[in-house]
């Protein structure tokens, strides 16, 4: 099951093959054992399959190729058998000989092909939810099971996801609303709801490659032909039990069993891996492998959270640190950090991170959100990726931060580049605290998606997005096309609970001087339109070395111009 938050103990890293990045958690000691998710979930899901195993082993839950954090396979529709290729190419490069595997469902089936096609690396396999699924009902499945419904305007889309990952607890398929097909599990409420969904909005076509694999899968001629130690289960009232009794028997090393009790499905399935289980292993707290991309993605696992980064190779010129704004994350600056690393022409290094609780970082293992407190934890990445110096280009929110990180002791910011700042009066802290924010508590009936999806739509329109009235419309173009409204939304529902928090304690903070005190070089831009214009220019004007730039609307387009600023203070510098 997923957790909120997530086991400090559970560190989350990268293995690279070539242009391409699987994305695994990591947590135990003892002999190598990989746990692999169903559709169109990724290993966040197995968090506390991952906490239980790991007293035992070390444990590995490994996002799928185009699931969670892994970057999609190159074909369209991949089998089974391309996702254990990618398993086996994962194993090697962690360097280990053989493993146990815990698969459900799709990482069932996957599980169960990659004993088949490497016998000789694994040593036992534990297959919860094996399909055998044929003829029409196998033709029904593909032209129905993964229907995803178009991108909407007004994100009507969203409800009706919702409305389908719930008919997946009522119904099997979901799409046959019959007595027939009514399924006797407990309905899920919003809490645990809402992980799936994001994970099913992040997935490559929402799984449809996972799912078209799994139900593919040719498990009748595929059975007789495994060797190693087989526990074929499933849970009672799951709709995949009655699949196995559907093959011609199984081979001797196939053990059947089917369970009425969840907790003795688990403890059994432990003590078949650990009586067949390898030697034990000593598996890198650290990502693996050579990366052949531009933008690497890594996990840094510091003692106040887990931070996701994404950054170019280290360049000459040193470092330029992003920072998204608030509800938002790194994947809303790619624009601008490839633009940036075109106009260095690779000379410096383009680093972006998820701020705590958003996209893909964790919590933040400190007292509140505060620039301050976030500042430490950006300072402990820094220290982790050897760099002292860095410049500082950072948006909306995130300005406090950056001010905040430009006092830190031991680092040094030559140059800030702080655009829409978050720079407010007392009375207008005060009001934005409280009501800036969305309210993101899941509703077990999907209330907060359009919410979530308003806020990413009215922020376009409107500053504050909240307040749209004729005196808060934003006079530039707005880029509400659906499909770039649906990933600020993504941002948003990733974000859930940390955006309010983190905006309510940024701006509880006394900020009446945000620059008071700095000696880093500053820019205090606003985007033209974005209703920010009065205020940058304010807050330059009290600061003894800031000045003023308007940049376009569009941040990618001014990539250019920002990059121009910090050429040359480096160039100041350096000389």
């Amino acid at each position: 099951m997923y957790q909120q938050t997530e086991n400090p103990a559970v560190t989350r890293h990268f293995v690279n093959l070539g242009d391409r990045q699987i994305h695994y958690r990591l947590a135990g000691s003892g002999p190598p054992l990989l746990l692999l998710h169903q559709s169109p979930t990724s290993s966040a899901e197995m968090a506390t399959d991952i906490e239980y195993c790991a007293r035992h082993c070390t444990v590995i839950g490994v996002d799928h190729p185009g699931y969670g954090l892994s970057d999609p396979l190159p074909e369209e529709a991949p089998d089974i058998g391309r996702f254990a290729d990618e398993l086996e190419a994962l194993i090697t490069a962690l360097g280990l000989d053989r493993v146990l595997i815990y698969g459900f469902h799709t990482g069932a089936i996957i599980g169960f092909e990659f004993a088949r096609r490497y016998p000789e690396r694994c040593a036992a396999v534990v297959v919860n939810g094996l399909t055998c699924i044929e003829g029409d009902e196998l033709a029904d499945l593909l032209a129905h099971y993964n229907e995803l419904p178009e991108v909407t305007p007004e994100g009507s889309h969203l409800p009706w996801l919702w409305a389908r990952l719930r008919d997946q607890t009522l119904f099997f398929p979901w799409y046959r609303k019959t007595r027939d097909a009514r399924l006797t599990l407990d309905l899920h409420a919003g809490e645990p709801l809402h992980p799936y969904l994001v994970d099913f909005l992040r997935a490559k076509q929402g799984g449809r490659p996972g799912y078209r694999a799994a139900f593919s899968y040719p498990s009748r001629a595929r059975m007789a032909d495994v060797s190693v130690p087989v526990y074929l289960i499933n849970i009672r009232p799951d709709p995949l039990a009655s699949h196995p009794e559907r093959l011609d028997g199984f081979p001797d090393c196939v053990t059947r069993e089917i369970f009425d009790d969840f907790s003795e499905l688990q403890d059994k399935s432990l003590d078949f891996l650990l009586a067949h289980a390898p030697a034990a292993v000593d598996v890198s707290r650290q990502s693996v492998g050579e990366f052949a991309g531009v933008f690497r993605k890594d996990i840094i696992n510091t003692e106040a959270g887990p931070v996701f980064i994404r950054c170019s190779h280290p360049g000459a010129g040193g470092a330029v640190l992003l920072l998204h704004d608030a509800g938002s994350s790194s994947a809303a600056l790619a624009p601008l950090a490839r633009r940036l690393d075109r106009a260095f022409d690779g000379d410096r290094s383009i680093i972006s991170l998820d701020l705590p609780g958003h996209g893909d970082s964790g919590d933040l293992h400190l007292p509140g959100y505060s620039a301050d407190h976030i500042a430490i934890l950006i300072g402990m990445v820094l220290r982790q990726l050897g760099l002292e110096s860095v410049d500082v280009v950072a948006i909306g929110a995130s300005t406090l931060i950056a001010a905040a990180l430009a006092r830190t002791d031991g680092l040094t910011v030559d140059n800030l580049v702080l655009i829409d700042p978050w720079f407010f009066p007392a009375e207008e802290r005060r009001r934005l605290a409280a009501s800036y924010a969305p309210n993101l508590v899941p509703g077990d009936y999907g209330q907060h998606l359009l919410e979530a999806w308003y806020c990413a739509r009215d922020s376009e329109l409107y500053w504050p997005w909240n307040q749209p009235r004729a005196a808060h419309a934003l006079p530039r173009a707005p880029d509400i096309e659906p499909a770039q409204v649906q990933a600020r939304t993504l941002d948003i529902l990733k974000a859930g609970r940390a955006f309010p928090k983190l905006v309510r304690d940024l701006l509880s903070a006394d900020c009446d001087e945000p620059l008071a005190g700095l000696t880093a070089i500053t820019r205090v831009c606003a985007r033209c339109g974005n209703g920010h214009e009065s205020r940058a220019q304010a807050a330059a004007r009290l600061a003894d070395r800031a000045t003023y730039t308007l940049l376009p609307s569009d941040l990618a387009d001014g990539a250019d111009e920002v990059a121009q600023m910090l050429k040359l203070r480096h160039r100041f510098r350096a000389q």
